[in-house]
């Protein structure tokens, strides 16, 4: 009797084992996949936004942005504009975007296609030869960058209330209605730029503060309204994709009493050279973090599957 339950708990083990194996084997193997389709399934990515402009602009007129980026009208035609994007100096691409349409200049970085520069042909005259347009411009992992003071952040901002910035600047909320909200940019006590958002909408639930100094255009403030909510005590605004970029025209005070500006960034510069921005940037960096983690959790299933073959 004894020997044949010994008998029965052995090839319950067995069973068991075969069974915790297979499911082992099967994690492990779904975890290679999952490595190894990442890149096919990422598809395109995109860095924070660095510089807004939503205007019109006259043919053979350009636009500075950042990184050594530049964008000049070089047609307009009644249904379309060419577009001519340079870099450094150098037209790197000339593109012919039709009325209500776009087109996003790519680059390839470790098998990664970043999205650069978003343009979107909003309307064209040829009677007075200029192009209504809105440019999108993400930071170029492969140039030099002054990264942004505050980075793509959320902030819940109740009405009547303001959200302190960096470099004397602070965003208050006003009135609240439906799905919309009023925003305010000071500086100080001085109002710098007010604006109605439209949550429901897409094209107008964005708020970009510019600054043109010496005929370039600078983006400081870059936010979005995602909702609102009201409760008993009033509205709150919540806010996703703020950013905001140095002024170059901000002067701080050190404590020596000097004044200091920030660093400007080396446009023009092949890649970033700070190692540790290149490494968490690096996929195979990505590749072999995720790599460690599906070791990490395989290892820990085989131990948890022979702690219980061991307690039977």
């Amino acid at each position: 009797m004894n020997q044949h339950a010994r008998e029965t708990t052995e090839e319950t083990t067995r069973m068991t084992a075969t069974r915790s194996m297979r499911i082992v084997g099967l994690a492990f193997v779904l975890s290679l996949c999952v490595i190894a389709c990442t890149p096919t399934c990422a598809g395109n990515v995109h860095e924070a936004t660095i510089f807004y402009f939503d205007g019109d602009i006259r043919t053979d007129r350009s636009i500075d942005l950042e990184q050594g980026y530049m964008i000049r009208v070089k047609e307009v035609s009644n249904d379309s504009a060419t577009i001519d994007i340079l870099n450094c100096g150098k037209t790197i691409k000339t593109q012919d975007i039709p009325q209500e349409s776009s087109y996003t200049l790519e680059k390839g970085l470790n098998n990664i296609n970043y999205d650069i520069i978003k343009i979107s042909v909003l309307g064209a005259n040829t009677t007075s030869n200029t192009v209504s347009l809105t440019i999108e411009q993400h930071i170029d992992p492969d140039r030099s960058f002054d990264y942004p003071l505050i980075s793509d952040v959320s902030a819940n901002i109740k009405e009547g209330n303001r959200e302190q910035l960096k470099e004397g600047y602070t965003l208050g909320v006003g009135s609240i209605t439906d799905n919309n909200a009023i925003l305010t940019l000071y500086k100080g006590d001085k109002t710098i730029k007010h604006e109605k958002l439209y949550g429901d909408n897409p094209d107008k639930r964005r708020f970009v503060y510019m600054k043109k100094i010496g005929g370039n255009h600078h983006t400081i403030l870059v936010v979005e309204l995602d909702r609102v909510s009201l409760d008993a005590t009033g509205g709150v605004a919540h806010l996703r994709g703020l950013s905001q970029f140095k002024d170059p025209e901000y002067v701080a005070i050190t404590d020596s009493g000097d004044s200091a500006q920030g660093n400007e960034s080396l446009p023009c510069d092949s890649s970033s050279n700070k190692w540790n921005v290149r490494l968490a940037e690096s996929p195979y960096f990505r590749y072999l973090l995720s790599g460690c983690v599906f070791a990490a959790i395989f290892a820990l299933i085989l131990s948890v599957t022979r702690t219980r073959q061991k307690s039977r």
